[in-house]
């Protein structure tokens, strides 16, 4: 590393990350079925969140971009105990952009409206054309998320997308508004979303605009995450749906990366199996909880460096996970990593973190800086500068994009 690229945290504190809340409900997800079971984002996801809260030391969940209640539902027991094993401070909800990133974010979608149209057909297609981003995981989630999800997202957000969307969303579904606004209201109906969550019925709709209608909303919040972690200098991990909407880059040379060893990926893959031991959605996700804390208080006293081939890797990461308590059954971390296989998950080959400054806007966005507010250490891109997962509070601030192999 060349010294001129090393960020102190004592000279300028350490970078602090927001988490994508639909990342999180992923673990709730996953542990609402067996193993074989989940979808891909359901178990990329869980991966990725349970490496982020054992290793990063500033983390907290991505604002909304209205405030959102407590959650009195699987989603919130989770939060509450990653609360309690990170520390309140690192989960406050209400950080907030100086500016009014809800307008850009509303310009962004009058600029882009064929664009976001095209992405709901093929959001909700279980065929998506070839032009499509997603793969067809996208309606897995969709179905998902809508049959289980939808009541207590709706608590928690008063309804499933914003009002203030409303105008934007009806232009995109081509709709007029008072149908988006009566699908609104109908939404913050919690009988009735648990009602068409079951039926999810095609024939309705009401049922129809309001899952379009979320859909619009889910994908606009990725774009309102990315502009108010730029405003306040932050790093930002998205969950994959979010992909598509995302800003495009200017400079792929302002880049640093992130390494999670093989030995840290199993290990995280056995912190996960070991919650498959429970019988409910609640003991999995107490259990997770309990294992991610004692990982997390021990990680400076295990040895998760990375070894010559994953065999090894296994059986460091196995041995680790016992000295510090953690009890996987073999049979459930063989499951695991065989359903990790036949989803085309294998390894996370790296982390890299983009610099805000690495963004340019396009003739499609709003003509906004993005430059202004991100504080004396975005002024210095880091170029290729390989580290830890650990050291993600010392990258820059930007967004952290995570390949697969």
């Amino acid at each position: 590393m060349g010294t001129s690229e090393v960020y102190s945290a004592a000279l300028h504190g350490p970078t602090e990350g927001d988490i994508d809340s639909a990342s999180v409900y992923e673990l709730v997800n996953l542990y609402r079925f067996a193993p074989s079971d989940a979808y891909l984002w359901a178990w990329q996801s869980s991966l990725e969140v349970t490496l982020a809260v054992i290793e990063a030391t500033h983390l907290s969940l991505a604002v909304s971009p209205s405030s959102a209640n407590a959650a009195d539902g699987p989603y919130g027991f989770l939060v509450s105990r990653i609360i309690n094993t990170l520390g309140e401070r690192h989960l406050l909800l209400e950080r907030r952009s100086p500016k009014n990133r809800l307008a850009t974010t509303v310009g962004w979608a009058r600029a882009n409206r064929d664009r976001l149209r095209f992405l709901v057909d093929q959001f909700h297609s279980q065929s998506p054309s070839k032009l499509s981003p997603w793969d067809g995981t996208s309606s897995k989630w969709l179905d998902n998320y809508v049959a289980f999800n939808w009541p207590e997202h709706s608590k928690r957000l008063e309804g499933l997308f914003d009002e203030k969307l409303i105008p934007s969303i009806a232009a995109v579904l081509e709709l007029p508004e008072t149908d988006v606004r009566w699908a609104w209201r109908m939404s913050k109906n919690c009988d009735a979303v648990t009602a068409y969550g079951k039926k999810q019925p095609e024939s309705d709709s009401v049922f129809v605009n309001m899952r379009n209608a979320f859909i619009v909303a889910a994908l606009l919040r990725g774009r309102f995450h990315d502009y108010t972690a730029a405003d306040l200098g932050r790093n930002v991990l998205h969950h994959p749906m979010r992909d598509p909407v995302l800003r495009a880059l200017r400079n792929r040379e302002s880049r640093e990366y992130l390494i999670a060893t093989n030995t840290e990926q199993f290990f995280a893959k056995i912190i996960v199996a070991a919650s498959f031991s429970e019988r409910t959605i609640r003991g999995r996700l107490e259990l997770w909880t309990a294992n991610v804390r004692r990982a997390r208080d021990a990680f400076e006293d295990i040895d998760l460096r990375g070894r010559t081939n994953d065999d090894a890797a296994l059986r460091s990461a196995v041995d680790q996970a016992r000295r510090i308590g953690v009890r996987a059954h073999p049979r459930y971390i063989d499951l695991t990593i065989d359903v990790c296989q036949t989803l085309g998950l294998g390894t996370i080959t790296s982390f890299f973190v983009d610099s805000w400054q690495a963004f340019s806007i396009t003739a499609a966005s709003v003509p906004i800086s993005i430059t202004g507010g991100l504080g004396s250490r975005a002024g210095r891109a880091v170029i290729d500068r390989p580290s830890r997962l650990r050291d993600l509070g010392l990258s820059v601030p930007g967004r952290i994009v995570r390949k697969w192999n």
